[in-house]
């Protein structure tokens, strides 16, 4: 399978979780949000984003956008940060638990593994690194447990609202999803 099957792949798993709270087995992040751009939107078209993972030590961003004349949803770009083809086959995909405080806050704190950004589809298929970070994400989503709608607050003048967010499975000792 080829870089396009496979972020066509990881799209297809993702759409699937529009609107919905989700749990997925890893501690990555997850999000689908749409993009506020009021130009796009008096134009008929309305920006998103899937995001998994983060840039500083492994993602998938795709770009998308929803065109109310054609009723289409059109991918228009796609971003891999993954470690370098240099450096193996090495990745780091989820982080260590963190025990909640007096406030039952999560803190996920990733480590910097001087990922790069590939923005082209021949790019992404000649780093080994790239295409199983989009095979690992897919996997991930794929064993995801929807939670409930998503409803996360958007404060005003956010860029970003939020359709689709993630929480890690519950962890054994507790039994409870982390938020």
């Amino acid at each position: 399978m080829n870089a396009s099957e496979k972020v066509e792949r990881f799209f297809k798993t993702a759409i699937n979780y529009y609107g919905k709270d989700i749990a997925i087995p890893s501690d990555q992040f997850f999000c689908i949000d749409q993009v506020v751009d009021p130009e796009k939107v008096s134009q008929g078209v309305t920006p998103y984003r899937v995001q998994y993972g983060f840039p500083k030590t492994g993602a998938i961003r795709v770009d998308f956008s929803y065109s109310d004349d054609q009723d289409e949803l059109v991918i228009d770009g796609v971003k891999v940060f993954a470690i370098p083809a240099k450096h193996g086959k090495d990745m780091f995909t989820s982080y260590p638990h963190v025990e909640k405080d007096v406030y039952g806050v999560h803190i996920n704190v990733g480590l910097d593994n001087s990922t790069v950004e590939h923005t082209t589809l021949q790019a992404i298929d000649d780093n080994p690194n790239a295409v199983q970070f989009i095979d690992t994400a897919t996997a991930d989503l794929m064993q995801a447990v929807v939670l409930g709608d998503c409803a996360l607050n958007v404060e005003e003048g956010s860029e970003f609202i939020p359709c689709s967010c993630s929480s890690p499975y519950p962890h054994e000792e507790t039994q409870e999803y982390a938020y």
